[in-house]
């Protein structure tokens, strides 16, 4: 029934640092299993709201990016048309974000990291090429190691366990993310090849 599909779908995120592959990885998984998505919201707000540059954020920005995302995941599970729907990046990446470039923390985001819980998180590991779209900031080899550790750190202070996928081919990801969902929300139980 339309009205249970919000309870009735799980939440995958797929996060990572720039340029690890997720919002097209986002797209692969939802074509294939015919699922809902949430597009990260950061992305679109720089888009929309700062003229495409990272440059204009400020600390105040966090609190609607993380307001439109939660909107954005409770729009793509009420319609959901799967037991899965996929979520291009999390609240702690938004986090991320806001330490990365404002030195702090941000309240609004630490309480939706802590209150708006996603039911399965898929990190992306930060050794895919790194490929300047022009609103990425963050290519040198120790800024991308800096921020998947900040990641890493805000997913241990909020007791959340990450899914890491390490491959560095695409198809290899793709194919591990397969069978991470096909395990943990269709029950099947997929060997390894």
């Amino acid at each position: 029934h339309p009205q249970a599909r919000g309870d009735y779908t799980k939440t995958v995120a797929i996060v990572g640092g720039e340029s690890s592959g997720k919002t097209t990885l986002v797209h692969k998984l939802a074509n294939y299993y015919g699922a809902s998505f949430a597009l990260e919201m950061g992305r679109l707000y720089v888009g929309t709201d700062l003229g495409g540059s990272e440059i204009g954020l400020q600390y105040s920005d966090y609190g609607p990016i993380a307001l439109d995302h939660a909107q954005a995941i409770r729009d793509a599970t009420a319609v959901a048309t799967a037991p899965v729907t996929i979520v291009d990046t999390d609240f702690v990446t938004t986090q991320a974000f806001c330490e990365e470039y404002e030195g702090r923390t941000h309240p609004f985001v630490t309480a939706s990291i802590d209150e708006f819980r996603l039911d399965h998180t898929i990190m992306l590991d930060n050794n895919t090429p790194w490929v300047d779209d022009g609103m990425r900031s963050l290519g040198d080899p120790n800024a991308r190691g800096r921020f998947e550790q900040r990641l890493i750190d805000i997913f241990a202070r909020h007791d959340i366990a990450p899914y890491l996928i390490d491959e560095p081919d695409y198809d290899a990801r793709y194919q591990q993310a397969l069978r991470f969902i096909d395990q943990y929300i269709y029950g099947k139980n997929i060997p390894k090849s």
